[in-house]
């Protein structure tokens, strides 16, 4: 099982990367107060966009799912 990364790591990867929470949530088509949210733990990420920003920020294991409910790997 992949290690799941802290509010602290993805903060600390941003940073490293060069990249604001605004630019990743732009570059992935996220609203940027949602993924701040995601990242501080106000949202539980268990559905929807929420789901989906704490996959791709390594946050939580799943599956990513679009819009039109197919799994995208």
């Amino acid at each position: 099982m992949k290690r799941l990364k802290t509010e602290e790591e993805v903060l600390n990867e941003l940073s490293f990367n060069g990249q604001t929470i605004a630019g990743w949530a732009r570059e992935h088509g996220f609203h940027q107060a949602l993924v701040r949210r995601v990242i501080k733990g106000e949202v539980s990420g268990r559905q929807g966009k929420a789901h989906n920003i704490a996959i791709l920020l390594g946050i939580k294991e799943g599956v990513i799912r679009e819009a039109n409910g197919h799994e995208n790997a």
